[in-house]
């Protein structure tokens, strides 16, 4: 035969030959009689005889929302059986199941509509041979699925294996099964030979004859065995085989690629679950990898985050000495550097650190492993500060997929050096996951095919002259799953057959040390790893990420006064602490955070991390009350920043007519706009991490202004501005400069909204074209001034936005301070709407900086490239700046961080209100203060950095009096641009450490850093907290030099 289209019709009879021989490859042998028992809780053994259970039969309904049942019964070999290996079918109809063997986890069944997500786990190995009379106790438990809308928009499915409002489960059997290897592995041998001949960069005279040995093989094979008895058609299989043998035993050349193979399964800690199911969906993928470990010894598995360990520990400790065993041996590699895979765009500096320092110092502790890769398949974008803090950790290497999905550039490189903010390198490769390590996989991800050169599936080796190899960690993720047999099977016969990458299991730390030893001068990509895709988890679920900028914040004002007082002797630190930023780290995983998930997970984690703050504002205040003095009519505040405080300060809880009793110092009452009455006190001047007493007395505030307001235009000791019909500011004049600060745009502080409907991922996208959208909301219901004295004056105003929501601002200016606050209330009841606030400004400059951890990068404000234009809404923490040599203005926030900026139109994403997996489009009411603050002079720390943190950290205060050392600084820090970003009890010893670091990207040779208490030694440390060099001391201070950007951590010993 040499017709092209016939060859092709026969090639293609030979794929189906491949499923339809797949499915005699196992065989019902028996079936095993179950009882069950249904229950909504989430139990981490089988249940005892106590529990009702009842007998099934084939037919028999179970199941409910969010429940599950479990089935129970024994098995014992039968005589004809014994010796002989033995699996298990579990057709129970649940989505996924859990399977028991006398009383130990061992494995996943998943159902057949999951098998494209978690697997089709559908037979598992119960004994390898056993004698007469064995006894076996099978227990499975099935989980009947949960409601979910999906991910993209328009979806309306509800159950969570797509079938509409299903969860009633309808059980068949329990069947014991053998297995007919060989018609096992002719289905294998012949799926490499079907997929080789498919390829088409195999090379053709290869092919050739492969394509004569598949037509002979056709010719001796039976198309239809159902139709004849199994005595005709399995032999055949033998001769078949026999065939194929020579053409899979070609080996492949010297120069041809390589591929590393490693089981993996991506386990996102909640999304379309909770977190509670995550811990069950760990379990039964774990145990299943545990078992075929046993099938497969040259099996290979790489498992990222130590939190899922944790959780094994914890609810299945028959799994957890299962993979200490296999870590023992080098075969489960627990190798990703973090507690969780948590989100790198909203995280703060501090928390990224302490994801890493929880890692690592548990895999320390239960394996004595440290990992040297940061494995971060599934995060929407990498901030520029994470190799200097890898390198702080003893990580190597970086690894990530995620970029291959960018809307709008293909990522220039797959293998590279990527350098970050302070010019730390780190080796970084794109590896490929959700995968099988077939001929198929390993051609297309490492050579390339036609069909994949557009930017949107492109995923091979891009430069082929700079490494041959590509790392492929095959398995079912996202929920769990894993590697299955088949896949094994698979990689057997592809280590080296010849028109495939050679393929070998490895672990991730194995291959990447050979990637680093043989790649040829890879590449260097500076900065940070934008990607181009998911920009609405900026904004989306604003609870959540408001929530997580005030937990991270009270947790390092916890930390710091621990500290302090520790040092007076008052109290030791708490080990609940650690407990409750646990939860916070674990709330940063990358589709919690992100605003991604389920109702049930979003509501968590507002829950949770509200706890947070309430719990560590409690314990800080608890410890701020020890150190104090009663005194009813005097408060001590708190510094909690590295730099003295001056101007305004607030004070809550205040007896009604009391006043500040110093003349010197102004006072003024005012309610803002969420209803918080406070006193406000100004010209206090608190020192540098300390305190200071006000003391209080009756009196009546002084009511003179330094405002003049006519409702419409408005004079300030720092500005001339005019206000429009609408209340937006139509003219800002800079006092000092003469500058206007209004651009040709819409007027300053303009509400932008519209319809915003990406068109895939709901709550993950915002599109470009949603700008086209965008319009002004003009319905101003409602204005007036809400505050006017001698330190401040308010103007309160209430807006009718989109289509049922409001919003009620103040706009507060002060007598001491250039900076404009927007204090905002909305009451959000929009779906697929963006909401944005707009300043379009009169500066000129080609870059804006905007904050992101341990510094700021700098964004173009054109759009010159296609790089440049992709980058519409970007990521910036506490402000974000556009200045030119002498003058410039900078946008503050407390709990935001999406953002565009075009020339000079800045656009702070204030809401967004996405609707799948989470329907209800982030309806409440939601707060968030922002701020505008012009400048005189170029960007510096002292004009742009100091105020946001200013804004996002206000002074602690309680009542009493302090005295002595206890209000003296605890440390001052000698450079401006040299902050202090946590200070916390050290890990180990009679010692704390603190973490420093260089903002502006300007080098400080001989900074001081001087001790409000002379310790007994100073030690330069890295992350983890080990010790690189011990520093000199001199009379209670130490020196130290930063370049641009550097992170320094120090170990002070009592």
């Amino acid at each position: 035969m040499i017709h092209e289209k016939q060859i092709a019709k026969t090639l293609s009879k030979l794929r189906k030959l491949d499923e339809i021989y797949t499915d005699y490859i196992f065989e019902k042998l028996d079936e095993v009689a179950v009882h069950y028992w249904e229950t909504a809780e989430h139990r981490y053994e089988v249940p005892g005889p106590e529990k009702p259970w009842q007998p099934i039969r084939q037919g028999m309904a179970w199941g409910q929302e969010w429940s599950s049942a479990w089935f129970k019964g024994m098995y014992l070999v039968p005589d004809a059986l014994k010796g002989q290996p033995l699996y298990v079918s579990a057709h129970t109809d649940g989505v996924e199941t859990l399977f028991w063997v006398n009383g130990k986890p061992d494995g996943i069944f998943t159902h057949v509509k999951e098998a494209a997500n978690r697997g089709n786990h559908h037979t598992l190995l119960l004994t390898e041979g056993s004698e007469a009379g064995t006894a076996f106790e099978l227990a499975f438990e099935s989980y009947a699925g949960h409601p979910c809308v999906g991910t993209q928009p328009y979806e309306n499915y509800r159950s969570h294996d797509g079938y509409p409002n299903r969860f009633e489960r309808l059980f068949k059997s329990i069947d014991i099964m053998q297995r007919r290897d060989d018609v096992k592995d002719f289905v294998f041998d012949l799926r490499i030979l079907n997929q080789l001949v498919s390829s088409e960069v195999v090379d053709a005279f290869r092919k050739g004859k492969i394509i004569n040995a598949l037509l002979e093989v056709f010719q001796v094979l039976v198309q239809s065995p159902d139709e004849i008895e199994e005595c005709v058609w399995r032999p055949a299989l033998a001769k078949a085989r026999a065939i194929m043998k020579p053409l899979l035993e070609q080996r492949n050349g010297d120069s041809a690629p390589h591929a590393g193979i490693v089981g993996h399964s991506h386990m996102d800690t909640a999304w379309l679950w909770t977190r509670e199911e995550t811990i069950r969906k760990c379990a039964r993928t774990y145990a299943n990898v545990l078992s075929l470990m046993k099938q497969y010894p040259e099996y290979t598995f790489v498992q990222s985050s130590a939190f899922h360990t944790e959780l094994m520990r914890r609810h299945y400790p028959d799994i957890f000495e299962g993979m200490k065993q296999r870590i023992l041996e080098g075969r489960w590699e627990p190798n990703g550097g973090v507690w969780i895979e948590c989100d790198c765009n909203l995280v703060s500096g501090e928390s990224l650190v302490r994801q890493f320092l929880k890692g690592q110092r548990y895999t320390r502790e239960h394996f004595g492993y440290t990992a040297d890769t940061f494995w971060l398949p599934d995060t929407f974008g990498y901030s520029a500060a994470i190799p200097q803090i890898l390198a702080g950790f003893h990580i190597q290497y970086f690894l990530t997929t995620k970029l291959s999905w960018n809307d709008t550039n293909l990522f220039p490189y797959d293998t590279f050096q990527w350098t970050g903010l302070d010019g730390t390198t780190v080796l970084t490769h794109f590896n490929f996951i959700h995968c099988w390590p077939d001929a198929e996989t390993l051609i297309n991800r490492i050579y390339g095919t036609s069909q994949n050169k557009g930017w949107a599936i492109k995923n091979d080796i891009q430069h082929k002259q700079v490494n041959d190899r590509r790392l492929i960690s095959y398995g079912y993720g996202d929920g769990g799953g894993g590697p299955q047999y088949e896949m094994l099977e698979t990689a057997r016969r592809v280590q080296d057959v010849e028109g495939s990458p050679k393929a070998e299991h490895t672990t991730v730390a194995r291959f990447m040390k050979e990637l680093a030893e043989t790649a040829v001068q890879p590449p260097v990509f500076v900065g940070e790893l934008y990607f181009e895709g998911h920009r609405g988890t900026l904004t989306q679920m604003h609870e959540i990420k408001r929530n997580n900028r005030k937990a991270e914040l009270a947790l390092r004002d916890l930390e710091i006064i621990e500290v302090s007082g520790w040092l007076q002797g008052l109290y030791e630190p708490s080990l609940r602490r650690d407990e409750i930023y646990e939860i916070l780290l674990i709330n940063q995983f990358h589709d919690i955070l992100p605003g991604t998930s389920i109702p049930e997970v979003h509501d968590q984690a507002i829950q949770e991390l509200k706890d947070v703050i309430i719990e560590a504002k409690e314990l800080t205040n608890s410890y701020l009350t020890a150190s104090v003095e009663p005194s009813p009519h005097a408060f001590t505040v708190w510094n909690t920043l590295s730099w003295a405080r001056t101007g305004t300060i607030e004070l809550e809880g205040i007896e009604p007519g009391l006043i500040a009793a110093d003349p010197s110092l102004q006072s003024q009452y005012i309610e803002d706009a969420a209803g918080r009455r406070k006193l406000l006190v100004g010209g206090v001047e608190i020192p540098a991490l300390g305190a200071v007493v006000i003391a209080l007395d009756q009196g009546t505030a002084d009511s003179s202004s330094p405002f003049e307001y006519d409702g419409t235009q408005l004079e300030t000791p720092y500005a001339s501005l005019i206000f429009d019909d609408h209340g937006y500011i139509s003219s800002f004049i800079d006092k000092p400069t003469g500058r206007e600060l209004r651009g040709s745009g819409h007027p300053l502080n303009t509400f932008l909204m519209g319809e915003d409907l990406p068109g895939s991922w709901d709550n993950w996208d915002i599109d470009m074209d949603v700008n086209g959208k965008l319009t002004a909301q003009t319905n101003l219901l409602h204005r007036e001034l809400a505050a006017n004295g001698p330190l401040q004056l308010r103007i309160r105003s209430e807006y009718q936005i989109g289509y049922r929501s409001t919003l009620q601002q103040d706009i507060v200016f002060y007598a001491d301070s250039p900076r404009v606050d927007f204090h905002t209330i909305i009451d959000w009841k929009e779906k697929h709407q963006l909401l944005k606030v707009g300043f379009d400004v009169d500066i000129w400059s080609q870059t804006a900086r905007h904050e992101i951890q341990f510094g700021h990068v700098e964004r173009s404000t054109h759009t010159n490239t296609s790089y440049d234009q992709a980058m519409f809404e970007v990521c910036t923490h506490k402000w974000t700046d556009l200045s030119e040599s002498r003058f410039g203005v900078a946008i503050l926030n407390d709990c935001k961080y999406g953002i565009s900026v075009d020339g000079a139109d800045i656009r702070l994403s204030l809401h967004k209100g996405g609707c799948h997996p989470d329907p209800r489009g982030d309806e409440g009411v939601h707060e968030v203060t922002y701020s505008l603050l012009p400048h005189q002079g170029a960007f510096s720390a002292e004009a742009v950095i100091r105020p946001a943190y200013e804004l996002n950290i206000p002074v602690l205060s309680v009542m009493g009096k302090v005295t002595g050392q206890a209000a003296a600084s605890l440390l001052k820090v000698e450079a401006t641009n040299v902050i202090v970003e946590a200070i916390k009890p050290a890990e180990e010893d009679h010692a704390y450490v603190v973490r420093l670091y260089e903002a502006e990207c300007s080098a400080v040779r001989g900074m001081k850093l001087r001790f409000g208490a002379r310790p007994s030694k100073v030690a330069l440390i890295n992350m983890l907290e080990e010790e690189q060099e011990e520093l000199v001391l001199t009379d209670s201070e130490v020196s130290l030099d930063f370049h641009a950007f550097e992170i320094k951590s120090i170990k002070v010993y009592l």
